[in-house]
């Protein structure tokens, strides 16, 4: 069973058309409360919510899914952990034969079930060749972290490497672009709008 985590999810619904319209962001309070909050516009089919208890070496975890649930979209384990993620225009990803590989979506489960901080997750992330591919319904996309810490990260995979931003202010968002490139191509028409709203 979960224990009670200080992570609230709060989900917005925007009534956009333009595919892969996400936006993710985190802000914490006056009193140390850590807030998450997104909108999702991936599919018009809704989704699934998944209540996973913890095994002998995993973490309980709730993840949120359209596509079965290994490979989720965001999800929060009990230690406080969220990882999410948004999709971001096509660009050469790293690729290792000596790492453990799994597929975009699948990282955010993973992340979930082995690492109870943001830290621990970074690490986790960087021992995997992650593997994206549209046709397997696993795009390219970037991943926001917060724990209950108010700890937060995004992982972006761009130009063959992995790229962590580690944000040292109380609020970081993350939309459909790629946040560690000047001048990055958008994939929603209104990416860059929502991030700077």
């Amino acid at each position: 069973m979960l224990r009670r985590i200080t992570i609230l999810l709060i989900f917005l619904t925007c009534y956009q058309s333009s595919i892969f319209a996400c936006s993710i962001f985190h802000v914490t309070s006056d009193k140390g409360q850590v807030f998450v909050g997104r909108n999702f516009d991936w599919t018009e089919d809704g989704g699934n919510v998944w209540f996973i208890p913890r095994g002998e070496k995993t973490y309980g975890i709730i993840i949120f899914e359209q596509e079965g649930k290994d490979m989720p979209y965001e999800g929060v384990n009990e230690k406080g952990l969220f990882v999410g993620i948004a999709a971001v225009p096509d660009t050469d990803t790293p690729f290792s034969l000596f790492k453990s590989m799994t597929t975009s979506l699948g990282m955010v489960k993973r992340a979930l079930e082995r690492a109870s901080n943001v830290n621990e997750a970074i690490k986790l992330f960087q021992e995997h060749t992650l593997i994206f591919g549209t046709l397997l319904g696993n795009p390219v996309v970037h991943f926001k972290l917060v724990d209950r810490e108010n700890n937060s990260a995004i992982i972006e995979y761009v130009n063959g490497e992995m790229v962590v931003i580690k944000d040292p202010i109380e609020c970081q968002i993350m939309t459909n672009h790629f946040i560690s490139l000047e001048n990055s191509a958008q994939l929603s028409k209104t990416s860059f709008k929502r991030y700077e709203s």
